[in-house]
Parts: C-alpha cells; structure tokens; sequence
C-alpha cells in the first residue's frame, strides 16, 4: 500500500465521463452556430457538434503502480532539499514537491472520485545533465508565511522504471509512468487498464505544472470504476503522471 494511504475499496459512484468513443454533444457557439436542414416554414435546429475538451489530442500506454511518495510539512522559511542517487539500470527518475490546493493533510479523499486541486512546487527531471545523469534534484524554501501540508512524490520518465535512492528515504521505487506535453483543455483520463488475472486495475492519475501554480490535479476512481478521470484540466503544458494501488499498464487520455 503507498505511504499515502491508497485504499484498495476506493470505488464509488460517480458522474459518466467520456470517452473518445462515446462523445458528448453541446450546441454550438452563436459565432460558428450552423443549422440542421428544417421544412420550409419549421424552426431551424442547431446542429449538435462534439464537445472538444471531451476528445483527447492524443494517448500514450504507459506503466502505473505503488511509487514513491511521502508526506512532508514544510514550515514558514524552511529549505528542503531531496535528490535521487544511485539509480538502478535505465532508470529515469522524476521528483514532484506539491500540496493539495487547501493546503489539506488528507491525500486519499472520501469519495474517492474526488478531484482535489493540486499546487506544484517544483518538478525534477534530469537536473545538471548530463554532470548528474537521469536524477532529479529539488531545493525549495517556504516562503508562503505558513506551514506548507506538501507531497513527495517520484515517477519515472515516460516507461524508464526502477528504483533509485531519496534523501533521508532511503530506497524507493519509481515505477509509475509519466508524460510531460501539452494535452486539451476539458478532460483527462485513463483507460483501456490492465493488471494482473484476477485484480481489477486501479490506475491514479496526476497532473502537475513544470512552472509551479495551482491548475493541477489528480483522481483515483471515476465513473463508477477503478480508471481515473481529471475534469476542467489545463491546456498549459503538464505532467501527466501515474500511481496506483496495484501494478499494471493503462492509456492516458490527454
């Protein structure tokens, strides 16, 4: 179970999202509205088009499962500093200091279809390469004026999993996948998740501004299943990052 208490019941009802394959429809906008054929002397129809934040600009299959991460309370003035070091073979490793939006000591919200805000911090992938090779250096100092309820968290560029060492943490495994890109503004998910015969998969998906700011997010259950849906997500360029409470594959959508 991941040090942030990941649950394994973690499933309950929630809206439908949508898939590529089963899109939602909305009105056109008046500036591009066009119209259905009607009758002469019947009341023209708009014509119903694709929501677009409901179709995914491309997708990408990628590894999730119990990363790293670690609850860290950082106080007023206070430097943290967290490095990986002596990387097992072809791993990439990528490091994420982040808080939930209102700043909550809760990571694993009930519901579990709840979609916290998240905070980005700082981000670390290839610090100083190639001096450095694949690790991730953070140093940040809380200059917010209070107590910052953050999150550690370690991914692995794109599929390059392994484990690696983290300051004061010892060994660690980086072994959830990650994309950094720029997706549709609207919706982000997974699908299409696979694990092992027997266990129902349970992908958890991030998203977090190399930049820093509070336009992320992540979720865990969706749709009434285990798969992960991030609604009213950014069209700025993000990390797509993946965790789990089980180990498997699944497609982000973004």
């Amino acid at each position: 179970m991941l040090a942030l208490a990941f649950a394994a019941g973690g499933c309950s009802n929630a809206s439908e999202s949508a898939s590529a394959g089963d899109l939602q429809q909305k009105v056109a906008e008046p500036v591009t509205q066009v119209f259905d054929y009607a009758p002469e002397g019947a009341a023209p129809k708009a014509k119903q088009v694709p929501d677009e934040a409901l179709i995914a600009k491309g997708t990408a299959n990628l590894p999730f499962a119990s990363t790293f991460s670690q609850a860290i309370t950082i106080t007023n003035g206070q430097t943290v500093t967290f490095e990986t070091t002596n990387g097992s073979s072809g791993v990439d490793t990528v490091l994420v200091l982040f808080k939930r939006c209102d700043n909550s000591t809760t990571f694993d919200p009930s519901p579990y279809t709840e979609r916290p805000c998240v905070t980005t911090f700082q981000v670390s992938d290839d610090w100083d390469y190639p001096t450095h090779g694949r690790y991730s250096k953070i140093v940040w100092t809380n200059n917010l004026g209070y107590t910052q309820n953050a999150h550690l968290m370690g991914f692995a560029y794109n599929s390059s999993t392994g484990t690696a060492d983290v300051t004061s943490f010892g060994t660690q495994n980086f072994v959830g996948g990650t994309l950094k890109l720029q997706g549709n503004a609207g919706t982000a998910w997974t699908s299409g998740s696979t694990t092992s015969p027997g266990l129902t998969p349970d992908p958890w998906l991030f998203t977090f501004n190399p930049l820093g700011g509070s336009d992320g997010a992540y979720n865990d259950d969706s749709n009434g299943g285990r798969d992960s849906t991030i609604t009213g997500a950014t069209s700025n360029q993000m990390w797509y990052a993946l965790s789990g409470f089980n180990t498997g594959t699944t497609t982000v959508n973004f």
